[in-house]
């Protein structure tokens, strides 16, 4: 989902809007990269309580953290739709 919004300069902004629990929260579009569907996560052991695990993105190790924790949230299992 995306809105668009008027900051006070009078420049339109496009945002990208979404869920994190019961929280409704937007990021700038223009600064993400790609939206994608989560894939097996490998546990991190020593990794911080946020860090939900890693995963193998077209040869590459991304770290995925549980945006839940750190907006103060409970732990999550992370699950695929």
């Amino acid at each position: 989902m995306s809105n668009l919004v008027t900051p006070s300069a009078g420049q339109t902004v496009l945002l990208a809007t979404f869920f994190v629990r019961d929280a409704l929260c937007a990021l700038d579009a223009a600064g993400i990269q790609e939206v994608i569907r989560l894939g097996p996560l490998t546990p991190v052991r020593h990794a911080s309580p946020d860090v939900a695990g890693i995963l193998n993105l077209r040869g590459k190790i991304v770290t995925t953290l549980d945006l839940g924790m750190r907006l103060g949230f409970q732990k999550t299992v992370p699950w695929r739709r």
